[in-house]
């Protein structure tokens, strides 16, 4: 025996359908919290692009960049951003006094965006004052000291952490990073 769905006829209007799953995604996004009282993500930040300035051996005062999107859904301000180096043959040595922040998309279009870079054991943690808005692009620069002195590839971890006392870390991808010995940039 066939059912006859006369109460949802609007499910055979595609018109309808359609606009009610713009609705459902055009929704703002809500700030989201446990029962415990901890802040996480809605739609975590985008880790956008990654780059740095030289990529040879033994080269000093290298940039590495870290570009990252906040979703305009994103629920939360960034309030920190977390560096691990995950693999690599040596480790990054990097000026803690000269890390940076701009809003855009480089260095040299965006506005200064206050932030504090400090290490924390293995981890470099930039803390932005104010924190980063949904719907906004930061850039952070990072320069090391020098370049390390062996070739091969290293990979720079990237989380996330919103405002709140009690948050949840949101890891956002690898920074990918290819040194070379000798020649070409």
């Amino acid at each position: 025996m066939l059912m006859e769905f006369k109460r949802f006829k609007w499910l055979k209007r595609p018109l309808l359908w359609l606009g009610f799953s713009i609705f459902l995604i055009a929704l703002p996004a809500w700030a989201i919290q446990m029962g415990d009282g901890t802040v996480f993500f809605s739609r975590p930040p985008i880790l956008d692009r990654t780059q740095a300035s030289n990529r040879n051996t033994n080269v000093p005062s290298v940039v590495y960049s870290f570009t990252i999107e906040m979703p305009n859904n994103a629920g939360e301000p960034l309030h920190k951003l977390v560096f691990e180096q995950a693999s690599g043959a040596e480790s990054f040595r990097f000026d803690l006094n000269n890390g940076r922040a701009f809003l855009g998309r480089s260095p040299s279009s965006g506005k200064r965006q206050p932030a504090k870079l400090q290490q924390e054991f293995d981890r470099l943690v930039m803390t932005f004052n104010p924190p980063i808005s949904p719907g906004k692009t930061i850039t952070v620069a990072l320069p090391v000291i020098r370049n390390p002195s062996l070739s091969g590839t290293y990979f720079i971890g990237v989380t996330a952490i919103p405002q709140g006392e009690k948050v949840e870390e949101q890891f956002i991808g690898f920074g990918r990073f290819r040194i070379q010995k000798g020649g070409g940039s």
